[in-house]
């Protein structure tokens, strides 16, 4: 955490330097703290330790005195310091273990390049049998003696032989968890040589072979992770085919016996030709896919197997079956099929259709257990045989020596023949170790947030899976009987493909997951998953389908080795392995007696209760007449029948109610009330700390479900005022009663039932009346906030920590910021200030401590700004249930009070202003200009959010030239005319202008506190570093892209988004990985746009480019230095995106720009410029990710089926450069100009 770096928040006073003492787990590579000794995966024996590389041992020095304490002290307020200490001891670490594998290397050599040999076959050392090699001078003449004795000399200092074992030659070579199967397999074969060495007395010889045997053993892995990705057509790495020509010699250009005159024919000319052309060499070269393309490649590839029945067979009917009449006609090289191929081919397609496993319907075919790993995979379904393959390929570079911390030398020394398979090993496979936790990360978001959220918005906009109580087939109808032997309707077939998909996802996840024995983190997956896709009864229930599919239920609740199509078959001993029913128990057993209810049994009822409501719906639209609805549903019932077998939990009496082939409103109502009254029981039950955290954990988990399902705001709102006194009243008062650990429960059950409700509400309602819908919306929940907040005392720190945990559920950055302004202070004094010991002062060093633990996660989360009108809610709601709900962001407003650019630009008006305006909860942001009005009416906007003194036309230019942009847009104006801005473009330049104003106050203030004295950092320095963190989005860390600007330290940036923006799947964590490369000395970098036809984009790195020109201000990062070179460039001339996109494009008027084809033609990649070309070249330091993070809704139903340009897609601007002799003056809307001031 780069603002609170160095603070111990620990409850007891460090009794040794900070660092020491620390206990956290800490990332690969990262720096050792002083004192702390790097820890090694497996440890090596301590005359192994001993090694060094001198050629004389110096005395041993006499321990280290006690370290003063002024050191201390400037230690724990100076991180420079510590980070000076910390490079030094990981630099001296990487010494020592570096030489120590040297001294190995010559130890290896020196014991091969022996020549004597003892009848044991064990190498001598100085002609004896095995004898130990004397120490002195060798005699003259003896070079491999002596050679060999200096190395004894430097790896034992007094004569005797050092064991090499694998761990010093190797380090770790794969995870010791042995509940991996892959790495059971190295465990026990190191057992084996391990006690065959220790036989033979530690052996050098024997050592050796030993390393080769383990050497053997990696490698073997490794080649069968490359076959299957092979088979899979995944490709770690990407050639590149360099041609280069080479003369021939002088000699061999023509012959001796030619004569002066050369060929006397054609032939001879050719042949003289062909002899004289020079020859070619080709060279090539492997470069390294990077992680996100191999992982995508996997998944793509998994997918295409899911759907090998679309490929099998002549007839290309996916949802054909056998039952059909055979075609005669139908042909396969020319000849008629006969009715037996007929049926053959379709009988196969059938054994490759989803939910096909084996020829047995409503079955996942993407299942592998452990029989099927042993049988041909000829037998058994391509999507089950790639699921093995990805898996093991994942387990693979987990385990097998494919981490960084592996030195070159040792890696090389894996491969060491000189074949094209082990240079693409060598190279593919370095360093994968991050690939698999990328994946499970990814997946692990998907499940829990993404895919509830994505099946929600899809059934609302597909009504042709929207069921009617009319569409119901009688009990009694011959038709019903018969569905469950019918092959699924040729329309079910893509849903069945992506249903298939998911299970394959959750598998991979929850398989990672039990190898890595890690069953907290799976079964944290399955409540995830079953809160995010809970239905809720204000929600079309039954006619829409419920998110929780009992499918990935499945998949998450099954054992590794599982197969589905054997739990009828008389196997139901699979019951034995609930393991999720038993992880509960384990996590919340109580020794307490005092607990009505037990915990875990409690828990387990409350997550029962929603898979109950979701099988209830599916059961009543398995009767559905519909086939594309049936085939569904019945797919999911028969899942639900199979999961009932995995455990116990769901077979609960008191849900046999539910359990019926019709959904019941009152019926789940009465249940979820039964259970939230039976939570609410155990409030305040037990008093012992041990239990105390169990309970809360337990009460949250079941009050947020059984809410969630209820679907009542005005229940939630209740239950905070009945059981939080602070609700209406102060929080001083203390209450037995009082329940505060409850706010963050009703808080997100609160703030997802709204959002549900939001989506339910936009269900029919056309696009004008969702404007006033959002405005009747009534936020209940934020009274409630706001009155808790502010009642807290300034030391009621178990109330500041619950609040904090709300703002973030409800991603309220405004609020969480003026909180942090009002406890920051007074916490940061605390935690560094020393205790005294008692027991009352370590209690409340405990709660100070987890307060400031909440502030520096809340922190860490991204703060975005958005651009947003007052008058338009629904697009406020729209947006937060994306980037809050989904992808977990802090949001505040983005536009400021507007200043004159006089006073940013001067640096001594700009830190004065930054300094006034430290605490100001202006600089949260306000709304958006509204630019629906007239021109008057926009000055007086600007009259009223001016802080000082400044006009219209300061800011945004009256006129501008649209045939500026006629190299981009073939339609754009060509008479070189000046036209007048539109009001709507001039309202969303000032929002755009605003918010780059906010981020130059924002980050001024965090330079002026970065430049302070290191003699000044305490707790004054750490407030203002801290409170910083809540106004930005994170740090640019990539090199510089100017030679004068390396060394410059990481630079804080700001996200702007439009409330229109659609936010990509893992937003947050791509951000990070783009801020990873993007240079610390950018000015601008696009986020969301839309590329012209003519403006290549020069690949700058692996997720950026730079960009030639670019439409659309969706979303960007701003640095400081970009704000104030966009402040300095004002006016802005047009529309703001077309104003910007132009500052791209003078980037490249010049001699590269021409080479590129800016403007002219598309060239697909451009070389990218050196360093110094690069510093004349590109003044506006513009960067865009080359895979949009975001994307802008644009146009409306009719505008998105046209074709004619995509100026023609946006109807919300008034585009002022639209020609007049086209199109309407209203149909001129421009995609690439912002909807912002405009609505």
């Amino acid at each position: 955490m780069d603002a609170f770096i160095g603070i111990d928040i620990d409850v007891e006073p460090p009794a040794a330097p900070p660092g020491a003492g620390d206990k956290a787990p800490r990332r690969e590579n990262a720096p050792i703290k002083p004192g702390a000794q790097r820890k090694r995966p497996r440890s090596t024996p301590a005359h192994a330790q001993s090694a060094i590389t001198s050629r004389k041992r110096p005395r041993k020095p006499p321990p280290p005195p006690a370290p003063p304490s002024s050191l201390v002290s400037l230690l724990k307020t100076d991180s420079a310091v510590r980070s000076y200490f910390q490079s030094l001891q990981e630099n001296l670490d990487y010494d020592v273990d570096k030489w120590r594998h040297e001294a190995a290397k010559w130890k290896r050599a020196a014991a091969a390049s022996s020549p004597e040999t003892n009848k044991n076959g064990r190498k001598g050392t100085n002609g004896g049998a095995g004898g130990r090699k004397r120490r002195g001078k060798p005699k003259g003449g003896e070079v491999g003696k002596d050679r060999t004795s200096e190395i004894e000399k430097d790896v034992d200092d007094d004569g005797s032989n050092v064991p090499i074992t694998d761990e010093a030659l190797f380090g770790d070579m794969g995870s010791d968890d042995s509940s991996h199967s892959s790495a059971s397999e190295i465990a026990i074969d190191d057992g084996k040589m391990r006690s065959s060495l220790a036989s033979e007395g530690g052996d050098v010889e024997a050592m050796i072979s030993f390393d080769r045997e383990r050497t053997s053993l990696v490698l073997g892995k490794l080649r069968e992770a490359k076959r299957c990705l092979d088979l899979l057509g995944v490709s770690l790495v990407e050639v590149e085919v360099k041609t280069t020509e080479q003369p021939l010699p002088e000699d061999s250009v023509l012959g001796k016996d030619e004569g002066v005159g050369g060929a006397q024919n054609e032939n001879d000319t050719a042949d003289a030709a062909a002899k004289t052309a020079p020859m070619a060499a080709v060279e090539r070269i492997l470069h390294r896919q990077s992680d996100e393309k191999v992982a995508a490649e996997m998944m793509a590839s998994l997918r295409t197997l899911i759907k090998t029945s679309s490929c099998v067979g002549p007839d290309t009917q996916t949802g054909a079956s056998e039952s059909n009449e055979a075609d005669e006609s139908t042909q396969e090289g020319g000849n008629k099929l006969s009715h037996e191929e007929l049926i053959h081919w379709r009988r196969l397609r059938r054994a490759c259709h989803p939910f096909c496993r084996g020829g047995q319907l409503h079955v996942p075919t993407v299942y592998f257990g452990e029989d099927d790993a042993e049988n041909d995979n000829a037998t058994q379904h391509p999507a089950a045989v790639g699921l093995r393959m990805i898996v093991t390929v994942l387990s693979t570079m987990e385990c097998y020596y494919c981490g960084d911390e592996v030195e070159d030398g040792d890696w090389s020394a894996i491969f060491g023949n000189e074949s094209e398979d082990a240079a693409i090993l060598e190279v593919g496979m370095r360093n994968r170790c991050r690939l698999p936790e990328m994946v499970l990360s990814s997946l692990d978001v998907e499940i829990t947030r993404v895919w509830a959220l994505t099946d929600r918005s899809a059934n609302l906009n597909e009504p042709t899976i929207h069921f009617h109580p009319e569409d119901v087939l009688d009990p009694g109808d011959p038709a019903l009987k018969d569905v469950a032997n019918q092959m699924y309707a040729e329309r079910s077939y893509n849903r069945l493909v992506a249903l298939e998909e998911r299970i394959a996802h959750a598998r991979i996840a929850t398989t990672l997951h039990h190898r890595h024995g890690n069953l907290q983190k799976a079964a944290e997956l399955v409540v995830g998953f079953i809160i995010s896709s809970a239905p809720s009864l204000c929600e079309k229930y039954p006619t829409l389908p419920p998110p929780l599919s009992m499918c990935v239920l499945e998949a998450l609740l099954a054992p590794p080795s599982y197969a589905p199509d054997k739990l009828f078959n008389g196997e139901k001993s699979l019951a034995a392995h609930g393991w999720f029913e038993q992880q509960v128990r384990e996590m919340f057993a109580t020794p307490s007696t005092d607990a009505p209810d037990d915990l875990a049994l409690l828990l387990l009822r409350a997550i029962a209760y929603p898979v109950h409501v979701a099988a209830s719906i599916w059961a009543e639209r398995s009767r559905c007449s519909e086939d594309r609805i049936r085939d569904m549903a019945i797919v999911e019932v028969r899942a639900y029948e199979r999961v009932k077998i995995l455990g116990s939990w769901l077979s609960d009496p008191s849900f046999e109610l539910l359990d019926g082939n019709q959904f019941d409103a009152e019926r789940v109502a009465n249940q979820g009330s039964e259970i939230l009254s039976t939570a609410l029981r155990n409030i305040g039950s037990i008093t012992e700390k041990p239990d105390e955290s169990k309970v809360r954990a337990v009460v949250g988990l079941c009050c947020t479900i059984s809410l969630l399902v209820l679907g009542d705001e005005g229940r939630i709102i209740q239950l905070c005022e009945s059981n939080l006194p602070g609700a209406k009243e102060s929080c001083n008062d203390a209450n037995a009663n009082s329940s505060p650990f409850l706010l963050p429960a009703c808080c997100s059950a609160y703030s997802i039932t709204m959002g549900r409700k939001w989506q339910t509400m936009k269900l029919g309602d056309a696009s004008t009346r969702r404007e006033a819908v959002a405005s009747a919306i009534e936020d209940k929940f934020d009274p409630i906030l706001e009155s808790i907040a502010n009642h807290a005392r300034p030391d009621d720190w178990p109330t500041i920590d619950i609040v904090v945990q709300c703002c973030v559920l409800l991603g309220d950055g405004r609020r969480l910021l003026r909180l942090a302004m009002k406890v920051i202070p007074s916490l940061t004094r605390l935690v560094m200030a020393p205790g005294d010991g008692t027991d009352a002062s370590m209690e409340n060093r405990r709660l100070v401590s987890r307060t400031m633990a909440s502030l520096v996660d809340a922190c860490e989360i991204p703060t975005v700004r958005i651009i947003n009108l007052e008058r338009r809610p629904d697009r406020a709601l729209d947006f937060m249930g994306c980037a809050v709900n989904r992808e977990q962001l802090i949001v505040i407003r983005g536009p400021t009070k507007l200043r004159p650019k006089s006073h940013i630009l001067s640096s001594e008006n700009a830190k004065s202003y930054a300094a006034s305006r430290e605490n100001d909860e202006d600089c949260l942001g306000g709304f958006a200009f509204d630019g629906k009005g007239t021109q008057r009416e926009l000055e007086s906007q600007l009259k009223q959010r001016m802080d000082g003194k400044g006009a219209l036309k300061d800011f945004v230019a009256d006129q501008w030239r649209p045939s500026d942009l006629k190299a981009f847009d073939r339609d754009a104006r060509d008479d070189f005319k000046l036209v007048r801005t539109s009001n709507t473009e001039k309202a969303c330049a000032l929002s755009h202008v605003a918010s780059w104003m906010g981020v130059e106050s924002t980050l001024s203030q965090i330079g002026t506190t970065a430049g302070n004295n290191c003699e000044l950092y305490g707790h004054e320095w750490y407030e203002k570093k801290l409170l910083r963190m809540f106004k930005i989005s994170g740090f640019a860390r990539g090199p510089a892209m100017l030679q004068q600007n390396d060394g410059m330290d990481p630079v804080p940036v700001c996200v702007v988004l439009e409330d229109d923006a659609v936010l990509h799947d893992r937003f947050a964590e791509r951000l990070a990985s783009l801020l990873e490369e993007l240079p610390r000395d950018f000015h601008f970098c696009s986020l969301g746009y839309s590329r012209p036809k003519y403006a290549p984009m020069v690949e700058y790195s692996a997720h950026l480019g730079i960009p030639s020109c670019l439409w659309y201000l969706t979303g960007y990062v701003l640095s400081l230095a970009g704000a104030r070179h966009l402040i300095q460039s004002l006016p802005v001339v047009g529309p703001v995106d077309s104003w910007i996109g132009l500052k791209m494009c003078a980037n490249f008027e010049n001699k590269f720009g021409d080479q590129m084809g800016v403007g002219k033609f598309t060239k697909a990649h451009a070389k990218l410029p050196s360093r110094k070309d690069l510093a004349k070249i590109v003044k506006f330091r513009a960067f865009a990710a080359l895979a949009p993070l975001c994307e802008q809704k644009v146009g409306t139903a009719e505008t998105a089926m046209s074709r004619g340009g995509w100026r023609d897609k946006d109807t919300d601007i008034a585009y002022s450069g639209a020609t007049n002799d086209k199109r309407p003056h209203h149909r001129k809307g421009r995609v690439g100009q912002q909807k912002v001031g405009a609505q």
